[in-house]
C-alpha cells in the first residue's frame, strides 16, 4: 500500500527529489495509540514526510471499493491539487497451494493489482495524469510455489498496464 513498504519510499524519495506533494492511500487506518506494526510504519513514514517538509496527506482507502477510491482522489484533489501521478504499490500476498484457494481468498489476492488499478484509473482525471507506476512482482513472469493468485494478479494489472493507450517505453 501508499503508507508503507516499497510505495511509501518511492513516494518519500521523489517529493524529496522533486518537491511534489504527497497523497498516501491504505487500508490500515492510522491510529497514533495503536500497537499494530502497519500503523507503526505508517506513521512512521509520516514523520519522515513532514520532517523533510513535503507537503502530505495519508488517506484510509480500500483501493478495490471503487467509491472509497472515489471519495479519496475527490478529496486529494481538493486538498493537494489534481493528481498528476500515481504508485499503485497494493498488494495482498497469501502464499497457498492451488489445491487450497477458495473464491474468498482468491478474491483477497486479486483484488488490490486488479480492482485496484481499474478504480485508481476510473477515479483519476486521465488527461491530467503524466505518471501511473504499478508495483508488480516478478512472480507475475516466473511463478513461485503457492503464489499462482499473486502471479496471476501482477502479470493481470502489468498486461493492463502495456494495453493502456499510452505512450510506454520499455528498456
Amino acid at each position: 500500500g501508499g503508507g508503507r513498504g516499497i510505495g511509501a519510499e518511492c513516494a518519500f524519495a521523489i517529493a524529496k527529489a522533486y518537491g511534489c506533494k504527497v497523497a498516501l492511500l491504505g487500508r490500515t487506518a492510522l491510529d497514533h495509540g495503536s500497537e499494530s506494526s502497519a500503523s507503526r510504519e505508517i506513521h512512521a513514514t509520516i514523520v519522515r514526510l513532514a520532517a523533510a517538509g513535503v507537503i502530505h496527506q495519508y488517506v484510509t482507502c480500500d483501493v478495490s471499493d471503487r467509491a472509497a477510491v472515489a471519495s479519496a482522489v475527490k478529496y486529494i484533489d481538493q486538498t493537494l491539487g489534481v493528481v498528476t501521478a500515481v504508485l499503485h504499490a497494493a498488494g495482498n500476498n497469501i502464499p497457498q497451494s492451488t489445491k487450497n484457494i477458495d473464491p474468498k481468498s482468491l478474491r483477497d489476492v486479486l483484488t488490490p493489482k486488479t480492482a485496484g488499478t481499474v478504480n485508481l484509473l476510473s477515479a483519476l482525471s486521465l488527461n491530467r495524469v503524466k505518471t501511473f507506476i504499478t508495483f508488480g512482482s516478478i512472480i507475475g513472469q516466473t511463478g513461485m510455489r503457492g503464489q499462482a493468485a499473486y502471479a496471476f494478479a501482477n502479470d493481470w494489472m502489468n498486461v493492463l498496464m502495456l494495453c493502456m493507450n499510452w505512450n510506454v517505453k520499455l528498456e
